[in-house]
């Protein structure tokens, strides 16, 4: 996890994700979840992270999607 998460293909993903500029609810099956799975060996942890409403994983996304939309937020 700690190699996905700085990668900037990952912040794509998210980025994408959530609409792209365009404001949406992140998708439960999303290409972020599944791939964030598919780099840690843990198939389950897709859909996992789809359903955490409230973690620091979910928390991360949201600081991905503000930056680039220009509002700002702690480091991430």
């Amino acid at each position: 996890m700690a190699d996905a998460l700085p990668d900037p293909a990952m912040a794509e993903l998210v980025w994408r994700d959530s609409g792209a500029g365009r404001p949406r609810p992140l998708p439960a099956d999303g290409a972020f979840c599944r791939q964030l799975g598919e780099r840690v060996r843990r198939d389950w942890l897709g859909s996992l992270t789809a359903v955490d409403h409230d973690g620091p994983l979910l928390a991360w996304m949201g600081t991905v999607i503000r930056r680039r939309r220009g509002e700002g937020g702690p480091p991430g």
